[in-house]
């Protein structure tokens, strides 16, 4: 089973799951959003929750896609606008399901935004630059910290207290699912639906 399939049936049960419970937090969002993160990290977490607001990720993924344009790389700066889908698919699944988030602000929790569109982000960057850099140290370590990033990106959510942790891992498995199906297509569009 290919692996968009297994990360999209995760998150359509996830999603079900969620539903079935009415919308409301499982014991497991309740305890970890009461844990307590140290005050002295909450600054940093909330730069890495700035960082990967709407008009960051936006401006980035620009760069990404003329720089992959500038070097002949037209069918996958095309991928980069994936990440376009992925913002109007949260959006829309966050009106639709209509999740209170902890600090019950508005009704937009589910899936997590920022987690969707930083893993989005993240994939998409890997799979069209830094899969190809030749020099192992600077792929290990391009890679280690676009990994680490949207698992930061969870925790800023978790500690600023915007989503329950069963959000942060919606939108790790939506921004996994509509990275892999774009780059499937992209790579092989006569073969997606077979």
């Amino acid at each position: 089973m290919k692996k968009q399939t297994i990360t999209s049936l995760l998150f359509i049960f996830l999603t079900g799951l969620v539903f079935l419970n009415n919308k409301q937090p499982f014991n497991i969002d309740l305890i970890i959003n009461a844990f307590q993160f140290p005050i002295s990290i909450l600054p940093f977490l909330q730069f890495i929750s700035n960082i990967t607001e709407t008009i960051p990720i936006a401006i980035a993924t620009l760069l990404i896609f003329f720089y992959l344009r500038k070097n002949n790389k037209i069918k996958q700066s095309l991928f980069a606008l994936i990440i376009l889908i992925g913002a109007i698919l949260v959006k829309t699944l966050k009106l639709t399901i209509s999740r209170a988030r902890p600090e019950n602000i508005d009704y937009q929790s589910f899936p997590s935004g920022h987690v969707t569109m930083t893993t989005v982000f993240c994939l998409v960057l890997y799979l069209t630059i830094i899969k190809d850099i030749k020099n192992k140290t600077k792929k290990t370590i391009s890679t280690i910290l676009i990994v680490l990033l949207p698992i930061l990106v969870g925790i800023s959510r978790l500690a600023l207290n915007h989503h329950w942790l069963t959000d942060v891992i919606a939108g790790l498995l939506l921004g996994i699912s509509v990275s892999l199906i774009g780059y499937s297509y992209i790579s092989n569009p006569h073969k997606l639906f077979k």
